[in-house]
């Protein structure tokens, strides 16, 4: 999913360490609402590791990002998994 959004809401900054291998980890879920559309799309997508840091966006913002769509399977059951992979500035209209 590709587009232009605006930025609903920003979740607190999580971070910790993996249980598996110690390797620390960082997570921000941020909350992005398609702009210019009839009926638009919503989405609640995480950033990770460094995208964090570099996600400089704050509510009302418009950004333009690429949000991956995935499952996850845990102990049987599936989840849905939203990423945000790709942003910038929705003024900036070079290609991506």
């Amino acid at each position: 999913m590709e587009g232009i959004f605006r930025v609903k809401a920003l979740g607190e900054v999580a971070s910790g360490a993996s249980k598996r291998d110690g390797r620390t980890w960082t997570r921000r879920e941020v909350w992005l609402e398609e702009v210019n559309k009839s009926y638009p799309d919503e989405v609640w997508a995480s950033l990770t590791g460094d995208a964090v840091g570099r996600f400089g966006f704050v509510v009302g913002d418009k950004v333009r990002a690429t949000v991956a769509l995935g499952v996850d399977e845990y102990e049987g059951r599936r989840y849905q998994r939203a990423r945000v992979v790709r942003f910038e500035s929705a003024d900036d209209l070079r290609p991506f």
